[in-house]
Formats: C-alpha cells, structure tokens, sequence
C-alpha cells in the first residue's frame, strides 16, 4: 500500500461528464510524477419530496459509498503503473486471465470504446470485490 500514500488527492468533479456526457470517475498525473490525484463523480444529492424518510436516506448513502469505493478503487488501478494503466489495458488483462480472447473495440468512436474497456473489466473487479 506504499503507492496509496503517494496519490495527492481525492477529489469530486465533472471532468468525465463534460468528456463523455456521463458521470464517472478518472485520474489525473501519476505516481512517478508525484502528482497522483483520483477525481470521483461529484455525488447526487438526496432528495425528498415532503418528510425525510431516514431509512430511504441511509440507505442511499449506503449506495451512494459503494458505489464511490468501487469508482475509487478502480481509479487507483489506473495509477498502478509508472505512468498508468488506460482502460484497453486492463481489459485486455481481463480476457488474458479468463483465457478468452481481447475485446475487439475497432469501429467504435474512441469515447465510446472507452467506456465498453472501462465497463469490461470493471465488470470482473466488482465481481472480485462483491461482499459476500
């Protein structure tokens, strides 16, 4: 866990929106560069219409931290390397231990390549990770 401490910053933001017209979470500099920050999607708000059910709200807060961790966890994945991992990267890690061949991305518009990487082998952390 040495590297954890070298990432400057968590931070919330809007980086992958403005890009991608989703919310999501990226990276921004590296570990070697000693400017390693993780941008996670500024969260949505709560909302009630009329008296706030508590149970409803924690349990929202509850989705809402699993869902942070997850994105969290993912993004510092991406600073593992020298420099990082882009998304391409790690799926094609993915198929290689499942034993399966590479995603084939080729015809997709580079956004939306990204993002079916991203999904991919985000796929298999959240099944390695899911609580049992």
């Amino acid at each position: 866990m040495t590297g954890f401490g070298k990432i400057q910053s968590f931070i919330y933001g809007d980086t992958i929106q403005k890009a991608y017209g989703f919310a999501g979470a990226t990276v921004h500099g590296s570990i070697s560069g000693g400017n390693a920050q993780v941008e996670l999607a500024t969260p949505v708000p709560f909302r009630s219409f009329g008296p706030v059910n508590q149970r409803m709200a924690a349990a929202y807060a509850e989705t809402q931290a699993g869902i942070e961790a997850m994105d969290a966890l993912h993004e510092i994945l991406h600073l593992a390397g020298k420099n990082w991992y882009d998304d391409f990267a790690y799926a094609n890690t993915v198929a290689a231990m499942n034993g399966v061949k590479p995603p084939d991305f080729s015809g997709m518009a580079y956004k939306d390549a990204v993002r079916k990487a991203s999904e991919y082998w985000n796929g298999a952390l959240r099944a390695a990770c899911k609580p049992r």
